[in-house]
């Protein structure tokens, strides 16, 4: 008698947005996705940290307008408490610098409202798997602004210390290229770019993928923007 695998288990989601259409819409369209499971609600950053704590959550997706508090107070609080657990921001509002922002306090992807249904699923799935998310215009938007994003200095002698190859890695993840992309162009396999990504952290003591996209586009933006 054969035996089938059971369905991998759904990624838990919890909604934070003070507007309750706003959240059925999400919660809808992503149970056309089984991968995920939305498994609580808020409507507010009160209720959210109150919620937020007694369930098993996988991501927050997280508004930034909310009616009792700013929605990046909220942000730095879930991080707090819940550094383990991905912060993917969805807002009606895509200023690069709010982004920015965002991305500094511990977000691991930013999305408009007006762009979910063609960026969420993928924005859940990068961020699941500790990358950072942002669509390709918002990406160039932050890019063209070379405001300090990453904490810390990196020195000459440690940018140095990095191959050819290296370098051009974190170029390109500055420039906003995902794995996948930098695999394709640099004819490599995406094992081998995640290998490289772990070098360049360690050489440029940073902690997390995150904070490397960061550095990375401080330096890019940096470069082209004297």
């Amino acid at each position: 008698m054969s035996s089938h695998p059971s369905p991998p288990t759904p990624a838990r989601i919890f909604l934070v947005d003070d507007h309750p259409i706003v959240r059925e819409g999400v919660a809808l369209y992503l149970a056309n996705h089984p991968e995920f499971k939305v498994c609580g609600q808020a409507g507010s950053a009160r209720e959210a940290l109150a919620v937020v704590q007694t369930l098993a959550v996988d991501c927050v997706i997280l508004d930034l307008t909310l009616a009792d508090e700013d929605g990046l107070g909220l942000l730095t609080d879930l991080r707090r408490i819940l550094p383990a657990v991905p912060v993917l921001i969805l807002s009606m509002h895509g200023d690069p610098d709010l982004v920015r922002r965002a991305l500094t306090l511990g977000a691991s992807g930013f999305v408009r409202k007006e762009d979910a249904a063609g960026h969420l699923v993928t924005a859940l799935r990068r961020v699941l798997q500790g990358e950072v998310y942002l669509p390709g215009d918002l990406s160039r938007q932050v890019l063209q602004e070379p405001a300090v994003v990453a904490g810390g200095a990196v020195t000459p002698g440690q940018l140095e210390r990095l191959t050819a190859r290296e370098r051009e890695i974190l170029t390109l993840l500055g420039q906003g290229k995902k794995i996948a992309d930098i695999a394709r162009l640099l004819n490599i396999s995406p094992r081998t770019v995640d290998a490289h990504q772990a070098n360049l952290k360690r050489k440029l003591v940073v902690d997390s993928s995150r904070d490397l996209l960061l550095l990375a586009v401080r330096l890019t933006g940096s470069r082209q923007n004297p």
